[in-house]
Protein backbone atom coordinates (compact mmCIF):
# COMPACT_ATOMS: atom_id res chain seq x y z
CA UNK A 1 0.00 0.00 0.00
CA UNK A 2 2.74 2.43 0.73
CA UNK A 3 4.80 1.78 -2.96
CA UNK A 4 0.61 2.30 -4.16
CA UNK A 5 0.45 5.23 -2.16
CA UNK A 6 4.10 6.56 -3.28
CA UNK A 7 2.82 6.06 -6.80
CA UNK A 8 0.27 7.68 -6.81
CA UNK A 9 1.79 10.71 -5.75
CA UNK A 10 4.36 11.09 -7.97
CA UNK A 11 2.28 10.23 -11.02
CA UNK A 12 0.40 13.43 -9.61
CA UNK A 13 2.91 15.51 -9.31
CA UNK A 14 4.26 14.67 -12.63
CA UNK A 15 0.84 15.02 -14.36
CA UNK A 16 0.41 18.83 -12.89
CA UNK A 17 3.75 19.53 -14.12
CA UNK A 18 3.59 17.46 -17.54
CA UNK A 19 0.09 19.64 -18.09
CA UNK A 20 2.08 23.21 -18.25
CA UNK A 21 5.03 21.73 -20.00
CA UNK A 22 2.73 20.43 -22.41
CA UNK A 23 0.90 23.57 -22.98
CA UNK A 24 0.37 24.26 -27.10
CA UNK A 25 1.39 20.35 -27.53
CA UNK A 26 -1.89 18.75 -28.21
CA UNK A 27 -2.31 14.93 -28.20
CA UNK A 28 0.98 14.09 -29.83
CA UNK A 29 4.02 16.11 -30.84
CA UNK A 30 7.40 16.01 -29.58
CA UNK A 31 7.56 19.26 -27.49
CA UNK A 32 7.33 20.31 -23.99
CA UNK A 33 11.09 19.29 -23.67
CA UNK A 34 10.75 16.34 -25.45
CA UNK A 35 13.95 14.44 -26.93
CA UNK A 36 13.34 14.68 -30.49
CA UNK A 37 16.09 11.87 -31.42
CA UNK A 38 14.88 8.08 -30.07
CA UNK A 39 16.87 5.93 -28.93
CA UNK A 40 17.91 3.54 -32.05
CA UNK A 41 16.61 0.34 -31.50
CA UNK A 42 19.02 -3.08 -30.91
CA UNK A 43 19.69 -5.66 -34.02
CA UNK A 44 19.04 -8.13 -31.48
CA UNK A 45 15.40 -7.41 -29.89
CA UNK A 46 13.90 -9.74 -31.99
CA UNK A 47 15.99 -12.76 -31.25
CA UNK A 48 16.16 -12.00 -27.64
CA UNK A 49 12.14 -11.54 -27.40
CA UNK A 50 12.02 -15.33 -29.16
CA UNK A 51 14.53 -16.78 -26.79
CA UNK A 52 12.05 -15.92 -23.76
CA UNK A 53 8.80 -17.49 -25.06
CA UNK A 54 7.80 -20.48 -23.96
CA UNK A 55 9.77 -23.62 -25.82
CA UNK A 56 6.94 -25.26 -27.20
CA UNK A 57 5.77 -21.96 -28.87
CA UNK A 58 9.25 -21.23 -30.55
CA UNK A 59 8.24 -24.71 -32.59
CA UNK A 60 5.25 -22.69 -34.42
CA UNK A 61 7.04 -19.16 -35.05
CA UNK A 62 10.43 -17.96 -36.61
CA UNK A 63 12.27 -15.16 -35.24
CA UNK A 64 12.78 -12.17 -38.29
CA UNK A 65 14.47 -9.52 -37.88
CA UNK A 66 12.37 -6.07 -39.40
CA UNK A 67 14.28 -3.11 -40.33
CA UNK A 68 10.94 -1.62 -41.34
CA UNK A 69 9.63 -1.99 -38.17
CA UNK A 70 12.14 -0.47 -36.58
CA UNK A 71 11.75 2.63 -38.83
CA UNK A 72 7.75 2.46 -38.28
CA UNK A 73 8.58 2.61 -34.59
CA UNK A 74 10.90 5.25 -34.42
CA UNK A 75 8.30 7.57 -36.46
CA UNK A 76 5.50 6.46 -34.04
CA UNK A 77 7.99 7.67 -31.09
CA UNK A 78 9.26 10.69 -32.26
CA UNK A 79 5.47 12.01 -32.36
CA UNK A 80 4.68 10.71 -28.69
CA UNK A 81 4.42 14.20 -26.32
CA UNK A 82 5.58 15.69 -23.05
CA UNK A 83 2.34 13.50 -21.06
CA UNK A 84 2.54 9.90 -22.22
CA UNK A 85 6.36 10.13 -21.60
CA UNK A 86 5.99 11.40 -17.95
CA UNK A 87 3.24 8.60 -17.49
CA UNK A 88 5.08 5.87 -18.78
CA UNK A 89 8.07 6.97 -16.55
CA UNK A 90 5.75 7.18 -13.23
CA UNK A 91 4.51 3.68 -13.74
CA UNK A 92 7.47 2.00 -12.91
CA UNK A 93 8.04 -1.41 -14.34
CA UNK A 94 4.58 -2.09 -15.05
CA UNK A 95 4.09 -3.06 -19.22
CA UNK A 96 1.50 -0.66 -20.46
CA UNK A 97 -0.34 -2.32 -23.49
CA UNK A 98 -2.09 0.43 -25.45
CA UNK A 99 -5.47 -1.16 -26.17
CA UNK A 100 -7.97 -0.15 -28.81
CA UNK A 101 -10.69 0.34 -26.28
CA UNK A 102 -8.58 2.73 -23.80
CA UNK A 103 -4.97 2.38 -21.55
CA UNK A 104 -5.13 -0.97 -19.44
CA UNK A 105 -7.91 -0.18 -16.97
CA UNK A 106 -5.67 -2.13 -13.95
CA UNK A 107 -2.95 -0.01 -15.00
CA UNK A 108 -4.79 3.41 -13.99
CA UNK A 109 -6.37 2.16 -11.45
CA UNK A 110 -3.65 0.73 -9.82
CA UNK A 111 -2.09 3.78 -8.73
CA UNK A 112 -5.12 4.84 -7.29
CA UNK A 113 -5.19 8.27 -9.51
CA UNK A 114 -8.40 9.67 -11.05
CA UNK A 115 -7.06 10.63 -15.18
CA UNK A 116 -10.05 12.30 -16.41
CA UNK A 117 -8.87 14.52 -19.23
CA UNK A 118 -5.43 13.67 -18.40
CA UNK A 119 -5.65 10.26 -19.34
CA UNK A 120 -7.81 11.20 -22.62
CA UNK A 121 -4.83 13.12 -23.56
CA UNK A 122 -2.14 10.29 -22.94
CA UNK A 123 -4.39 7.24 -24.55
CA UNK A 124 -4.85 9.71 -27.48
CA UNK A 125 -1.50 10.62 -28.19
CA UNK A 126 -0.41 6.83 -27.93
CA UNK A 127 -3.41 5.90 -30.27
CA UNK A 128 -1.58 8.13 -32.64
CA UNK A 129 1.34 6.98 -32.67
CA UNK A 130 0.08 3.50 -33.10
CA UNK A 131 -2.13 4.32 -36.23
CA UNK A 132 1.73 5.87 -37.34
CA UNK A 133 3.42 2.58 -36.96
CA UNK A 134 0.54 0.79 -38.47
CA UNK A 135 0.65 2.80 -42.02
CA UNK A 136 4.31 2.74 -42.04
CA UNK A 137 4.01 -1.19 -42.22
CA UNK A 138 0.49 -1.11 -44.62
CA UNK A 139 -1.47 -3.27 -44.97
CA UNK A 140 -0.84 -4.53 -41.21
CA UNK A 141 -3.55 -3.58 -39.14
CA UNK A 142 -2.93 -1.59 -35.60
CA UNK A 143 -4.61 -4.39 -33.65
CA UNK A 144 -3.73 -2.68 -30.05
CA UNK A 145 -5.61 -4.89 -28.05
CA UNK A 146 -2.59 -8.26 -28.30
CA UNK A 147 -5.26 -10.53 -27.45
CA UNK A 148 -7.00 -9.06 -31.12
CA UNK A 149 -3.77 -10.69 -32.81
CA UNK A 150 -5.43 -14.07 -33.22
CA UNK A 151 -8.66 -12.34 -34.41
CA UNK A 152 -6.76 -10.26 -37.25
CA UNK A 153 -5.14 -13.05 -38.25
CA UNK A 154 -8.02 -15.62 -38.38
CA UNK A 155 -10.01 -12.89 -40.30
CA UNK A 156 -7.92 -13.58 -43.65
CA UNK A 157 -7.30 -17.06 -43.52
CA UNK A 158 -6.79 -17.72 -47.58
CA UNK A 159 -3.69 -14.84 -47.48
CA UNK A 160 -0.48 -13.57 -46.00
CA UNK A 161 -1.42 -11.50 -43.21
CA UNK A 162 0.59 -9.45 -40.02
CA UNK A 163 -0.79 -8.09 -37.05
CA UNK A 164 1.21 -5.60 -34.80
CA UNK A 165 1.30 -4.74 -31.22
CA UNK A 166 2.49 -1.73 -28.78
CA UNK A 167 3.62 -1.30 -25.34
CA UNK A 168 4.86 1.29 -23.16
CA UNK A 169 7.30 0.47 -19.72
CA UNK A 170 9.25 2.85 -17.80
CA UNK A 171 13.07 3.59 -19.47
CA UNK A 172 14.82 2.53 -16.24
CA UNK A 173 13.26 -0.97 -16.52
CA UNK A 174 15.91 -2.78 -18.11
CA UNK A 175 15.41 -4.03 -21.46
CA UNK A 176 15.50 -7.84 -20.73
CA UNK A 177 12.81 -7.18 -17.92
CA UNK A 178 10.31 -5.40 -20.29
CA UNK A 179 10.76 -7.78 -22.89
CA UNK A 180 10.08 -10.79 -20.64
CA UNK A 181 6.55 -9.15 -19.49
CA UNK A 182 6.10 -9.02 -23.38
CA UNK A 183 6.78 -12.89 -23.71
CA UNK A 184 4.22 -13.25 -21.05
CA UNK A 185 1.96 -11.73 -23.30
CA UNK A 186 2.48 -13.27 -26.46
CA UNK A 187 2.72 -16.92 -25.13
CA UNK A 188 -0.84 -17.28 -24.71
CA UNK A 189 -0.98 -15.72 -28.62
CA UNK A 190 1.05 -17.76 -30.33
CA UNK A 191 -0.06 -20.80 -28.65
CA UNK A 192 -3.47 -20.31 -29.75
CA UNK A 193 -2.52 -19.41 -33.63
CA UNK A 194 -3.82 -22.13 -35.77
CA UNK A 195 -1.44 -24.12 -38.31
CA UNK A 196 -3.63 -24.86 -41.41
CA UNK A 197 -7.24 -24.36 -41.81
CA UNK A 198 -10.21 -25.37 -44.15
CA UNK A 199 -11.76 -23.00 -46.00
CA UNK A 200 -14.60 -24.06 -48.86
CA UNK A 201 -12.78 -27.92 -49.24
CA UNK A 202 -9.28 -26.15 -49.76
CA UNK A 203 -6.30 -27.01 -46.70
CA UNK A 204 -4.25 -24.11 -45.97
CA UNK A 205 -0.89 -24.38 -43.87
CA UNK A 206 0.42 -21.44 -42.23
CA UNK A 207 3.93 -20.70 -41.02
CA UNK A 208 4.78 -17.54 -38.79
CA UNK A 209 7.38 -15.14 -38.21
CA UNK A 210 7.76 -12.94 -34.95
CA UNK A 211 9.95 -9.28 -35.43
CA UNK A 212 10.30 -6.92 -32.21
CA UNK A 213 11.65 -3.38 -32.21
CA UNK A 214 12.51 -1.17 -29.33
CA UNK A 215 12.73 2.50 -28.81
CA UNK A 216 12.68 5.03 -26.36
CA UNK A 217 12.48 8.64 -25.37
CA UNK A 218 13.30 11.12 -23.02
CA UNK A 219 11.84 14.43 -21.42
CA UNK A 220 13.42 16.88 -19.07
CA UNK A 221 10.02 16.93 -16.67
CA UNK A 222 11.25 17.02 -12.79
CA UNK A 223 14.38 15.50 -13.54
CA UNK A 224 15.40 13.21 -17.02
CA UNK A 225 12.37 10.87 -17.19
CA UNK A 226 12.22 8.23 -20.44
CA UNK A 227 9.53 5.45 -21.15
CA UNK A 228 10.40 2.73 -23.70
CA UNK A 229 8.32 1.49 -26.68
CA UNK A 230 7.94 -1.99 -27.97
CA UNK A 231 6.63 -2.95 -31.11
CA UNK A 232 5.40 -6.08 -32.34
CA UNK A 233 4.66 -7.87 -35.23
CA UNK A 234 3.39 -11.76 -36.26
CA UNK A 235 3.72 -12.48 -40.07
CA UNK A 236 2.04 -14.92 -41.26
CA UNK A 237 2.65 -16.35 -44.89
CA UNK A 238 -0.29 -18.56 -46.41
CA UNK A 239 0.22 -22.31 -48.49
CA UNK A 240 -2.33 -23.69 -50.11
CA UNK A 241 -2.34 -27.51 -50.41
Amino acid sequence: MKLKKIASLMLAGIMAVSMLAACGEGTGNNNGGANSEPTAPTSTTTTDLYSKLDKDNQKNISPLADTDLDSALAAAVDRIGTIPVAYGYALSDDLVTVKTNGIDGDILSGVGVDMGEMGGKIYNSLLDAAKILSDKLEPVNPVLNPDAIVRQLQAHPKGDASAVAFFMINGTTGIDSALNEVAEELDTIVASLPLDSDENGKNYMYKYTLSASVDSKTIDLLGTMTANYIAVKIDRTTVQR
